[in-house]
């Protein structure tokens, strides 16, 4: 159900994004290349495998976003979607804590900025996997070949929390 649903909203936000808004379907890579060239998800992202939730990436899942806002080191928006990177949690910024949470420790602000550096190098190109509780699209996203989760967590901005993530080093 989940997953239709995810379908069903990641499909509804192409429709009614506009020119100029940042978002836009990615172009489907061939069978055989991935999305992002990352050692440590390869099958996870090529377009005809299925990620460790069993969701399939299919051409509907599949978006880029050419002009991303960071709102904090695990979070993104694009145009009018907001995106939740998968598999990882960063520091929430002040306030963000909510009573009876364990946040992750580090500095919220230096995990943002280490995200936008990111971001900074190129389009962003993401498939969705999920949604999260709160409505965000969760995505495992890309940029200039690097997986963006396995980035924050091998630079210590993030932690790996909310499922399997496998990042090989390089």
């Amino acid at each position: 159900m989940a997953v239709v649903a995810a379908a069903f909203i990641g499909v509804f936000a192409f429709a009614l994004a506009k020119p100029g808004t940042g978002v836009r379907p990615a172009t489907m890579p061939s069978a055989t290349q991935p999305l992002i060239s990352s050692p440590s998800l390869p099958a996870v992202i090529d377009q005809n495998s299925a990620n460790g939730a069993g969701a399939s990436t299919s051409g509907a899942d599949a978006f880029t976003c050419d002009e991303p806002q960071v709102t904090d080191g695990d979070t993104i928006r694009c145009g009018a979607l907001r995106v939740r990177l998968a598999s990882i949690d960063a520091p929430e910024m002040p306030g963000h804590c909510r009573r009876g949470r364990t946040c992750v420790p580090g500095d919220p602000y230096a995990s943002k900025a280490h995200l936008e550096a990111l971001m900074a190098r190129g389009v962003a190109r993401c498939v969705q996997t999920d949604l999260d509780r709160y409505g965000r699209i969760v995505a495992l996203c890309g940029v200039d070949g690097q997986d963006l989760s396995c980035a924050q967590v091998r630079s210590g901005h993030a932690v790996i929390r909310y499922g399997a993530l496998s990042c090989a080093s390089r």
